[in-house]
C-alpha cells in the first residue's frame, strides 16, 4: 500500500489556516521578483531530482516525521511540483499546462487520501485544484462525491 505524509483535513483541523496564509505572504515578500522565487525552485526541483536518480529505490527517505520509500518520496515531490506549478502560474495565461503525468499523479494520490474515486468526469487538473483546496466545490459535486465530500471544505 501506497504511503504519502499528507492528511485530510476538515474543516474543523483548518485553525492554523490564517497562520499559514501569513506564511505564504511573508514568504512571498521575501522574493524581490517572481524571478527570485522561480530561480529557488527551479535550483531545488533540479537538486531533488539529482538526489532521486540516485538514490536506491529499495531504500528509504525520513522527512517530515515520516519514513517514506524512494518511490513513494518521488511521488510526493511530484505532486508538490504540480501544485505549486499551478500555484506559480495560476495568473499567467500564457503559461504552459501542468503536466498531464504529474496531473494524474495528483489524482491517484487525492484518491488514496480519500480511499474512494473522484469523478470520472473530472478532468485531472479539476482533482488537483479542488484536492488541495484552490477550487471550492460545487453543490453538484459535492453530491457526485457523496461521503468524501465532507472532507472538502
Amino acid at each position: 500500500m501506497t504511503y504519502w505524509y499528507w492528511r485530510l483535513r476538515s474543516d474543523a483541523d483548518s485553525s492554523d489556516g490564517a497562520a499559514h496564509a501569513r506564511y505564504v505572504r511573508l514568504s512571498a515578500a521575501a522574493y524581490r521578483s517572481p524571478a527570485g522565487l522561480v530561480q529557488q525552485w527551479t535550483d531545488t526541483s533540479e537538486a531533488a531530482l539529482r538526489a532521486a536518480c540516485a538514490a536506491d529505490p529499495a531504500g528509504s527517505v525520513a522527512t517530515q516525521g515520516h519514513e517514506l520509500t524512494v518511490t513513494d518520496f518521488v511521488r510526493t515531490l511530484v505532486v508538490e511540483a504540480t501544485i505549486h506549478y499551478l500555484d506559480l502560474t495560476a495568473h499567467l495565461p500564457a503559461a504552459a499546462p501542468a503536466d498531464p503525468v504529474g496531473l494524474n499523479v495528483v489524482r491517484h494520490t487525492m484518491e488514496a487520501l480519500l480511499q474512494a474515486p473522484l469523478p470520472s468526469s473530472w478532468s485531472d487538473l479539476k482533482c488537483a485544484l479542488v484536492g488541495s483546496g484552490r477550487q471550492l466545490l460545487e453543490a453538484s459535486d459535492r453530491q457526485g462525491l457523496g461521503d468524501a465530500a465532507a472532507v472538502s471544505r
